[in-house]
Order: C-alpha cells, then structure tokens, then sequence
C-alpha cells in the first residue's frame, strides 16, 4: 500500500492561477509512490491517518509570529495568511513529537525554522546586499547554485557537494530554529536547507524541487516517501 502523505494547502488552492501550482506537489509525491492528499485545514488532520506531511509554497509567514511587526517600504511588501499560518504550525505540533516525516519547501522550510524558534529576512533584497538573484519578478523561477554541508543527510541524500536549483523565494532564514542543522547555503551564504539531526526525517529546501525536474529532485522526494513507509499506521 502506497503511504499516505498530507500535502498541507491553502483554503483556496484549487482557485484558478492556484491550481497549477500546488497540483505540482501532489504528482511529484505520486510519482515517487505515495498517495498524496490535499489538507487545508487542523480539523481536517488526523496525524493517525497519515505516515507524513509536506509543508508547501506559499504566502509569507506572519512576521508576528518570530517577535516582529511588518516592516515598512519593503522591495518585496509582505503577503500573509496568519490562519495558513496557525493551521501548519498546528500539524507541526502533532507530528513533531511521533516522529512522523516532513518535508518543507520554500515557505515550508520557513514555517518549520519559525515553529523552532527561529526567525526570518523580510526580504532579502532590502536586508542584504547581495549579487545572488533569489527570485524573479513577475511569478518566474531564478537559478543558482547551492552547496551542501558535509557530513548533513542532506548531502548524504544527494550525494553531491553543489547542485543547481530554481529559486522563487524574497525572504530568508536570519536566526536558525532551536535544534536545526543547516544543510545547504547558496553563494551568498544564505541558508538554503536545513533538518533536525535527532528526527527520523526532517527537513527543508528554500527552492523548489516539485517543478525543477533533476537527480537531485528526484532522490529527495523518493527518500522522503521511503521514510514515510517505516511509519506505521
């Protein structure tokens, strides 16, 4: 039996010009044989019914939530779903503690450093001066290289020291979360992956592997769907 993944969404994924989009996750998931399932709400998640969750793109994570107020004259200004916001971090909190897989991608990676005490760059462009571009403008992927840190599962789960990656993201990891481990940085030394050595599988990718076909996509998604099948439901 294939495992049952949760693909947490917005309410309103299946909007036109959403749609697309988050489609992405469920057959990248699929494809690498799990069954992939749309959850867009806390009561609609039953941590008992699923063998692992995928925190997906989004909207900007509520700045509140790590101890700061929306900054003014932003490059990028900030778009947020503070109720998107409570219902991830909510999953969060019952995985976390049963050992269950997770995976985040861009906003994922930012919800699960946030959801361990960490912190983010509103935006990247106003608060770094930096020659690495981390999205494109409008609604287009950016390329750039990321390194590895020897000795992470990361590195060890791709098995390359760099790899290229798409890049649609404005802000960034500024204080790490308690316990996480950075696994990869781009150029310009802004932290691309992290995980949480002492979890069974735990781990984020700022860019986007779900619509970047390459080994490196590949291998990840298949050794998160591998993790998700030692969990019994």
């Amino acid at each position: 039996m294939n495992p049952r993944i949760a693909v947490l969404l917005p309410r309103d994924w299946e909007a036109p010009g959403k749609a697309e989009k988050y489609l992405r996750y469920l057959n990248w998931l699929s494809q690498a044989g799990a069954e992939a399932v749309p959850v867009t709400s806390l009561s609609a998640f039953n941590p008992k019914a699923f063998a692992g969750a995928l925190f997906t793109g989004g909207e900007d994570v509520d700045p509140r939530l790590y101890g700061e107020t929306p900054q003014k004259n932003l490059r990028h200004p900030l778009h947020v779903s503070r109720d998107r916001d409570e219902f991830e971090l909510g999953v969060l909190q019952r995985v976390l503690p049963k050992g269950i897989p997770v995976l985040g991608i861009c906003r994922g990676l930012q919800l699960l450093n946030i959801a361990l005490g960490g912190s983010l760059y509103q935006d990247l462009e106003t608060a770094l001066d930096t020659p690495v571009r981390h999205r494109k403008y409008p609604n287009q992927d950016a390329e750039h290289v990321v390194f590895l840190e020897w000795g992470t599962r990361l590195f060890a789960l791709l098995g390359r020291r760099s790899i290229r990656v798409n890049s649609a993201h404005h802000q960034g990891i500024k204080k790490l979360g308690k316990g996480l481990r950075v696994a990869a940085r781009s150029e310009d030394r802004v932290i691309e992956g992290i995980e949480l050595p002492d979890h069974p599988f735990f781990i984020g990718v700022q860019w986007h592997p779900e619509r970047y076909p390459s080994p490196a996509s590949r291998k990840l998604v298949e050794a998160f769907v591998q993790a998700t099948r030692a969990i019994r439901l």
